[in-house]
């Protein structure tokens, strides 16, 4: 596609993708002349839906300067992240992460109510009303496999990720047990195993 366009035409590449990759692609796209910008998305299908999508971009100022019409069309928030390719990615890469670290605290946080005896069904009423639970509104094989890419990322960078890990393990547990294709709440499932709740249905 990039062979087609004119030279310094915009390339606005918002698909997840790790930050050292981004970073590449924008080369490569220079050396044809032409402009990218680094905008990965988020908010989830209901953003999606509404037009209301959070955009993470970064790169030169002559590509948002030709490209903001269209991203301030399709989105809600532009956040211009900065002037180099792979910074849009890194800030996607870091909502990645939060999502599957906040996921797995509060399944084992819900877990832990279970066995103390809260009713599960107002518990989890409880913390969709509070401000304890985001939900990433999807299934969980994804944000698995989105933290997975992250973690890659992150050894790449020497960057060392404890709770990044241990989450990861609780999304490799949901999907050898056929959870994969089921939202967070689902994720207590395992933690309910562990801890000898009693199980829906």
């Amino acid at each position: 596609m990039a062979g087609t366009l004119p030279k310094g035409g915009v390339v606005v590449l918002s698909t997840s993708v790790p930050p050292d990759m981004a970073a590449a692609v924008g080369r490569r796209l220079a050396e044809r002349d032409l402009l990218m910008l680094d905008a990965p998305v988020g908010g989830g299908p209901v953003r999606a839906a509404e037009g209301r999508m959070v955009v993470m971009a970064s790169g030169p100022e002559d590509a948002f300067a030709r490209a903001e019409d269209l991203i301030a069309a399709a989105s809600g928030t532009l956040h211009r992240v900065g002037t180099e390719h792979g910074q849009g990615s890194a800030v996607k890469a870091v909502e990645q992460m939060l999502t599957g670290i906040h996921a797995a605290a509060v399944a084992e946080a819900t877990a832990f109510g279970v066995r103390a005896g809260v009713d599960p069904q107002r518990l989890a009423e409880i913390l969709a009303a509070g401000p304890f639970h985001i939900p990433s509104q999807r299934p969980l094989g994804i944000v698995g496999a989105d933290l997975g890419h992250v973690m890659d990322a992150a050894r790449r960078l020497a960057v060392p990720t404890p709770l990044a890990a241990s989450a990861l393990q609780l999304f490799t547990m949901a999907a050898a047990v056929g959870l994969g294709r089921e939202g967070d709440g689902a994720l207590a499932r395992i933690f309910d195993r562990l801890a000898g709740n009693p199980q829906e249905g």
